[in-house]
């Protein structure tokens, strides 16, 4: 049960994230463009995502444990 609270801490950041910052990019585009674009995913997930949701989730780690 605690490993499942810290797996969807860390997804459900992690995705909460990708949608956050997305939105900064409707001043050029439409949101659904953006949010489809690989490139934006690749450099999201490869350069940003996996690290920032660290946190959140080891929060609840340290909670939990």
């Amino acid at each position: 049960m605690k490993s499942l609270a810290v797996i969807l801490t860390y997804f459900g950041t992690f995705v909460f994230l990708y949608l956050f910052f997305s939105l900064f990019g409707v001043i050029w585009e439409d949101y659904l463009t953006i949010i489809r674009n690989k490139e934006w995913i690749f450099a999201y997930s490869f350069l940003l995502g996996w690290w920032l949701a660290i946190f959140p989730a080891n929060e609840v780690y340290e909670y939990y444990y």
